[in-house]
Order: C-alpha cells, then sequence, then structure tokens
C-alpha cells in the first residue's frame, strides 16, 4: 500500500529538502520504501535500513565541505565517521579475508561487504540476510558447446 506524504513548501530549509519525502509504501512481508524528493528510494525490513533501490546522488550537509572523520587503530583498522551517522569499519591490512569493510547505520544495521560481491546484512548483531552475487555460468573448456540463439529449422515432409 501506498501513502503519498504532503509535498514540501516553498518556505522549507535546505535540511527540510533534503529529507523530504514523496511517498512510504508498506508491504505485507514487513518492507517499507521510501521515496525522497532527490530521487532516493531507500528499503526498510522491521524499520532497520536494508539497502538503497535508488542510491543518493549526495548526502545534506550543514557545512559547505562533508569531510568524514578517520581513527585509525596500532593494528592497522580503521574507522571512518560520516555525518549522517553511518560508521564505516575496515578490519587490519593483516587480517587476510575477503571483507572490504563493514558499514553500520545509527539504528545497529551494520551491512557487511565483501570482494566477490556478497553483501550480509546484521540488526543489532542478529543476521537478517545474504546476498548473493549473481553466479556466472560455469562451462566446461573441453565441451564444444552448440550455439542455439540462431534461426529454427524446419522439419522435412517426406510425404
Amino acid at each position: 500500500m501506498r501513502f503519498y506524504v504532503a509535498p514540501v513548501s516553498d518556505t522549507a530549509s535546505k535540511k527540510e529538502k533534503a529529507l523530504a519525502l514523496l511517498y512510504i509504501e508498506k508491504f505485507l512481508n514487513g518492507t517499507v520504501k521510501r521515496a525522497f524528493l532527490n530521487g532516493t528510494i531507500a528499503v526498510y525490513y522491521n524499520n532497520a535500513f536494508l539497502r538503497y533501490e535508488v542510491k543518493p546522488k549526495e548526502f545534506y550537509s550543514e557545512g559547505n565541505i562533508d569531510k568524514p572523520l578517520e581513527e585509525v587503530a596500532s593494528d592497522g583498522s580503521r574507522k571512518v565517521f560520516f555525518s549522517n551517522g553511518t560508521v564505516r569499519y575496515f578490519e587490519s591490512p593483516d587480517l587476510k579475508t575477503d571483507k572490504l569493510y563493514m558499514d553500520c547505520q545509527t539504528n545497529l544495521t551494520c551491512v557487511e561487504f565483501y570482494k566477490n560481491g556478497t553483501k550480509i546484512i546484521y540488526d543489532d548483531g542478529v543476521f537478517v540476510s545474504r546476498e548473493d552475487p549473481p553466479v556466472e555460468e560455469r562451462r566446461d573448456p573441453t565441451y564444444k558447446y552448440v550455439d542455439k540463439t540462431g534461426p529454427k529449422m524446419q522439419a522435412y515432409d517426406k510425404s
């Protein structure tokens, strides 16, 4: 079910315009989509941010330049703090894993990103879902494949 939100006024601040909603779409399985005035569409599950269906082009910031703050630990791991509340965690370079980084929002939803494209989503440390990348079709290099996409041959009737 889709609910449309009243448009923002012409006198709205930049912050109000940046956060303005166009509509909210609710599904029976607990999923909610929120479409924003700037074109962003965010997907939530049980009120926890899940993913962007349409990613934002930029994030609103109070200042002219929005520089994230970075903390580096003695083991080489890093935390990057963004103005929207997101914290990005990078593991120590000494750890040889396939994990690229993990983003955590202020609502305790965290998404781990891996080199192969896999995303694993946690809500307050509890596993929610796993999104695997599309699987490439494996082919046997010794087998000669036939291209069946060309024109079809008609059967010959001998009668």
